[in-house]
C-alpha cells in the first residue's frame, strides 16, 4: 500500500544506527541527511560522469562534454523523481552502468553509420536523439509493467541468461574503462598498443585502483570506503604531480586528466532544430539496441529495490519502484538525459547511516546539480584512472559474482551457459551474445524437462479401481485379474523427450514374461498441461506398439486442444477400434472392469449377484444365510427414484438385489456430484446405522432396482432373537468394511511408490 504523507515526514528527532554491529552514530536527522546526502552525491556524480565517459569514447570523446552534462541533468532528474515517488524514503536513482554499456553501443553505431565529412551537429544530434528514445522507451516500459502490477515477469526469465548477460556486461566494464583511461578499444588488433609503456602508465593504475575498489568492498561495505577512496585517489594523484612539478596542463596532454574540452558546453537540450537535423534512419536502426536497453533495465531495477528490500527488511512496492523509475526515465529521456533508476548501494548507504529520508536523496540530487552548474572547468580536473577505476571495480565484481560464485550456487549447465554467452558478447556482440542466451537457456530447458518423469503414477487394475462398488465375488476377481489393466497418470508437458520415455516404459511392461498379460491400457491426461507436436507422433508409435500385441489403448481426461491435436493425427475418433476415450478416468476402468467380468467364471449364473449368494456366503459357517432374510423388507425402486436423502436420519441400510444405484454429494451453488456408484451384491446406508449419523450423502436409483431393507428396529429384534446369526451379520459388515478400506489402503500405496 502507498505510505501516506504522515510516513514520509522529515521530524527532528535523534536517530540511533549501528554500522555493522560495532559503531554507535547519533546525529539529529537533518545533519544526518545534508551529511549523507553530500556524501552520496558525490558519488552519484562520480560515477554519472564515469558512464557518459564510458559512452562518449573513442571516436565520440569530441562530444564528452555534452554526454558529461547529459549524465549529470540525468542524475539530477532521476534522483528528484525518484525521491519524491519512490515507495521506500530514501531510495536514491541515478544513470546505470549496465544499460550505459548497451547505449554506448547504440551511440558508436549511429556515428559509425554516417558518411566522412557529415555535418558535427547532424551527428550529435541523431547520438542525443538516439540515447533520449532509449531513455523514453525505458521509461514507457516501467511505466506499463508497473501499472499492470506485472513485477513478477522477471522471474520467468532464465538464470543462465541474466548471469550469461552480467558478466558480459561486467566484460564490457572493463574493456570500457580500459577505452575511457587510454581511447583505445580493446581487441586482439589492439593489444601491442595496449601493453606499450606509455599506455600502461595510463590504464594499469585505473587497475589497481578498481581491484582495490572491490576488494575494500568485499571486505567492508561501510558508507565512507567510496568517497574516501576516491578522494584518497585525487590527492595522491595530485600530491605526485605536485611532488614531480609537473602542470595541469602538461597532465591533461599527456592524457591523465578527463579534459581538456574543445567544446565546453554541457548538457545540450534537445530542441525543435535538433530534431530537425538528425537522421531518423540510422536512429531507427537501433530500435532492437533500445528494445535490450529496457528489458535488462527492467530486470536490473527489480534486483535493485529486492535487494534493498531484503537489506533493509522492509517491504517495497515493486510495481510502484517500476512506476516512478518510469516517470523518472520519461522526464530525462525528454531532456536528452540516460536511462537510469534505483541504485542499490547509494540507497542502502542512507539506510545505515540513519538518514533513509526523502531529504538526503533530494540533496545528492543537488550535488550534481551544483556540477553541472560549475560547468566543464571543475570536471576537466577529474583524473582519468579514478573514473576508470570506478568502471573496473564495477566490472570486476560482475565477474567475480557470475563467473567464480555462481559456480557453486548452480549447476554446471546453466554455469557453462553463463560462460557461453560472455564469450559470444566478448568476441562478436552483445546482441548476439543474447540471442546465444536464449537459444541456450530454450535447450536447457528442454534438457530440464526430459528429466522430469512424464508419468506421475504407474499402477494396475489392482491398485486403482473404478467408483464402482461391487459384489464380494466380483471385487476378488478384479482384485486377481486387476494387473491386465496397466494404466499410466501422466503428467506435465508432453513433448518429445518425454514422450519417447513413455514408449519405452509401456514397451518394457507390454514385454514383461513375470507379470500378467495387459489387455487394456489407459494414459491419463489430467495433469498434463500441454502436448507437443513430437509428442504426437510418439503417441502413434505407442498405439502402433499396443495394437501389434492386442491391446486396448484407452485414453482418458484429454484437454479439448489435446483432442484436436490427436484428431488431427488420426488418433482418436476413427475407425481405429484399437483406442478409445473417454471423458474421465473413472469411466475408462469402468469400462475395462466390464471387460474383464464378462471373462469371469460363471459370469452368467444369478447367484454371484444375488444377496445370499453374497452376503451369505460371509456369514458364519453352518448358518443358513436364508435365516436373514425374515429381517430384511423387500422393495423395487424404479429409476430416479431417491432411497436416501442426505441429512436424514440413519433409520435404515440396504442390500442390493439387482439394478444399480448411485451416490451423490451436495456442492456449493446447488451442484451435485456423484462419487460412487453401487451395483447388484452391494451393501448402501450401513455407516449412518452403524455410527448414528446423519445421512452424508444421497443415494438415487440408476435403473430398476430390487433392494432388501434392513431398519434398525429389525437389526435390534434379530440381535435379541437370533444373537448367533446378529453375530454373523456383524462380522460380515466388519469384513465388507475392511475390503473397502484395505482396497483405500492400496490405492493410497501404490500412489506413494
Amino acid at each position: 500500500m502507498p505510505k501516506t504523507k504522515q510516513e514520509y515526514r522529515v521530524t527532528g528527532e535523534e536517530l540511533a544506527v549501528e554500522c555493522r554491529g560495532a559503531e554507535r552514530w547519533r546525529l539529529p536527522r537533518m545533519g544526518a541527511a545534508a551529511f549523507t546526502g553530500l556524501v552520496t552525491g558525490l558519488l552519484s556524480m562520480v560515477m554519472a560522469i564515469s558512464f557518459a565517459s564510458l559512452i562518449f569514447s573513442g571516436e565520440l570523446v569530441v562530444f564528452a562534454p555534452v554526454g558529461i552534462g547529459l549524465a549529470l541533468y540525468s542524475a539530477i532528474a532521476i534522483g528528484i523523481v525518484t525521491a519524491l515517488t519512490s515507495s521506500f524514503s530514501g531510495m536514491v536513482g541515478i544513470p546505470q552502468g549496465i544499460p550505459a554499456i548497451i547505449i554506448g553501443l547504440i551511440t558508436v553505431n549511429v556515428f559509425t553509420g554516417f558518411p566522412d565529412g557529415a555535418s558535427r551537429d547532424e551527428v550529435l544530434a541523431s547520438v542525443l536523439i538516439a540515447v533520449a528514445c532509449t531513455s523514453v522507451l525505458t521509461g514507457l516500459s516501467f511505466l506499463g509493467l508497473g501499472r499492470y502490477h506485472m513485477s513478477w515477469l522477471v522471474r520467468y526469465i532464465p538464470y543462465s541468461v541474466v548471469g550469461g548477460f552480467l558478466a558480459g556486461t561486467g566484460w564490457l566494464l572493463v574493456t570500457g574503462a580500459v577505452r575511457v583511461m587510454t581511447g583505445l578499444t580493446v581487441g586482439l588488433d589492439t593489444v601491442s598498443d595496449l601493453v606499450d609503456l606509455q599506455t600502461l602508465t595510463q590504464w594499469v593504475p585505473g587497475l589497481l585502483f578498481g581491484i582495490c575498489l572491490f576488494a575494500l568492498h568485499r571486505r567492508t561495505d561501510h558508507f565512507i570506503i567510496m568517497p574516501s577512496a576516491l578522494l584518497l585517489g585525487t590527492g595522491l594523484f595530485y600530491g605526485v604531480l605536485l611532488a614531480k612539478g609537473i602542470p595541469t596542463g602538461t597532465a591533461a596532454a599527456d592524457g591523465w586528466l578527463l579534459g581538456p574540452f574543445e567544446d565546453t558546453r554541457l548538457w545540450v537540450p534537445i530542441t525543435t532544430d535538433t530534431l530537425a537535423i538528425a537522421n531518423w534512419g540510422l536512429i531507427a536502426d537501433q530500435a532492437g539496441g533500445m528494445l535490450v536497453v529496457s528489458a535488462i533495465s527492467v530486470i536490473a531495477l527489480l534486483l535493485n529495490a529486492a535487494g534493498v528490500e531484503l537489506a533493509t527488511k522492509r517491504d517495497i512496492d515493486l510495481n510502484r519502484e517500476l512506476e516512478c523509475a518510469g516517470l523518472a526515465n520519461l522526464v530525462s529521456g525528454l531532456g536528452g538525459g540516460m536511462v537510469g533508476f534505483q541504485a542499490i548501494s547509494l540507497s542502502l548507504l542512507a539506510d545505515r547511516f540513519g538518514a533513509a529520508s526523502r531529504l538526503t536523496a533530494l540533496i545528492a540530487a543537488g550535488v550534481c546539480g551544483a556540477a553541472l552548474y560549475l560547468g566543464a572547468d571543475i570536471i576537466t580536473l577529474l583524473p582519468k584512472f579514478i573514473l576508470g577505476g570506478v568502471l573496473m571495480s564495477l566490472g570486476i565484481g560482475l565477474l567475480v559474482e557470475w563467473l567464480i560464485e555462481s559456480w557453486r550456487a548452480h549447476s554446471r549447465l546453466d554455469h557453462l551457459a553463463v560462460i557461453s554467452i560472455l564469450i559470444v558478447i566478448a568476441t562478436v556482440g552483445l546482441l548476439e551474445g543474447i540471442a546465444v542466451g536464449i537459444t541456450l537457456a530454450v535447450f536447457l530447458l528442454a534438457v530440464d524437462l526430459s528429466r522430469v518423469d512424464a508419468v506421475k503414477h504407474i499402477l494396475s487394475g489392482s491398485d486403482h479401481v473404478s467408483h464402482v462398488e461391487r459384489s464380494h465375488a466380483q471385487s476378488s476377481y478384479l482384485k486377481q485379474q486387476g494387473e491386465r489393466i496397466h494404466l499410466l497418470e501422466l503428467q506435465g508437458f508432453i513433448f518429445f523427450g518425454t514422450a519417447n520415455t513413455l514408449v519405452e516404459k509401456m514397451r518394457k511392461r507390454c514385454d514383461d514374461p513375470n507379470q500378467m498379460r495387459v489387455e487394456f491400457a489407459i494414459l491419463d491426461f489430467r495433469r498434463v498441461i500441454g502436448i507437443d507436436s513430437s509428442a504426437v507422433l510418439s503417441l502413434k508409435r505407442l498405439q502402433q506398439l499396443v495394437r501389434v500385441r492386442g491391446i486396448t489403448l484407452i485414453f482418458t481426461n484429454l484437454a479439448e486442444k489435446a483432442i484436436l491435436q490427436l484428431r488431427g493425427h488420426g488418433l482418436i475418433d476413427s475407425a481405429d477400434d484399437g483406442l478409445l476415450r473417454f471423458d474421465d478416468l473413472e469411466q475408462g476402468l469402468e469400462w475395462c472392469e466390464e471387460r474383464l467380468l464378462l471373462q469371469m467364471p460363471d459370469a452368467g449364473e444369478e447367484d454371484n449377484v444375488t444377496l445370499l449368494g453374497d452376503l451369505g456366503s460371509l456369514l458364519a459357517e453352518g448358518e443358513p444365510g436364508g435365516e436373514i432374510l425374515q429381517y430384511l423388507e423387500r422393495q423395487e425402486i424404479s429409476a430416479s427414484q431417491t432411497l436416501i436423502a442426505e441429512g436424514t436420519p440413519p433409520m435404515d441400510m440396504y442390500f442390493v438385489q439387482s439394478g444399480q444405484v448411485s451416490v451423490y454429494l451436495k456442492l456449493p451453488e446447488g451442484r451435485t456430484l456423484r462419487i460412487r456408484k453401487m451395483n447388484a451384491g452391494t451393501v448402501v446406508g450401513e455407516i449412518g446405522v452403524y455410527l448414528d449419523i446423519a445421512r452424508t450423502a444421497t443415494v438415487i436409483a440408476d435403473e430398476a432396482t430390487v433392494v432388501y431393507r434392513l431398519s434398525r428396529d429389525a437389526l435390534q429384534t434379530m440381535e435379541s432373537e437370533a444373537p448367533v446369526l446378529a453375530s454373523a451379520f456383524h462380522r460380515a459388515m466388519v469384513c465388507i468394511q475392511g475390503e473397502r478400506l484395505a482396497s483405500l489402503n492400496g490405492q493410497i500405496r501404490a500412489l506413494l511408490r
